[in-house]
């Protein structure tokens, strides 16, 4: 998940520090994601294909000491989806990790979590990763990839 993760965690000694360095790691996941998107679409109409333009977002967690935040970051696009305008971050879920029923609520996030980045977004992002290697003539069709021209 390299070149699209799902998830960014920061462990931080303040909280001020988590509100400023995490949004600028999971930011940069997202951004990187959105470039892998964009190239894998115009490989795609180069060759008279039609791909379908993916809602961009990723997840963070941060941690300080205990206490335990879940972020969620959305892409803002222009109307096409071809230009990045930044993006938002907003809490999803906060709790203490010294209570026992918090960590059975943050088991269950990082479980969807999971299941989400390791299915449809992880199906989307090695797409467009095969894709962006037709485009530049890598056959793809074996485990090794060889370059064909």
């Amino acid at each position: 998940m390299i070149t699209c993760p799902y998830l960014t965690i920061e462990f931080k000694k303040s909280a001020e520090q988590a509100r400023v360095q995490a949004p600028a790691a999971a930011s940069v996941a997202l951004y990187n994601r959105f470039l892998l998107k964009n190239k894998a679409l115009d490989i795609t109409k180069t060759n008279g294909q039609t791909l379908k333009r993916i809602k961009c977002g990723t997840t963070s967690f941060t941690f300080v000491g205990s206490k335990v935040t879940v972020w969620i970051l959305e892409a803002y696009l222009d109307g096409d989806g071809d230009l990045w305008n930044g993006c938002s971050m907003s809490v999803l879920w906060q709790g203490n990790c010294t209570s026992e029923s918090v960590v059975r609520q943050l088991k269950k996030w990082i479980n969807e979590i999971h299941r989400r980045g390791l299915s449809q977004h992880a199906t989307d992002g090695q797409q467009d990763a095969k894709n962006i290697l037709q485009g530049d003539d890598v056959d793809i069709s074996l485990d090794d990839v060889k370059k064909t021209g």
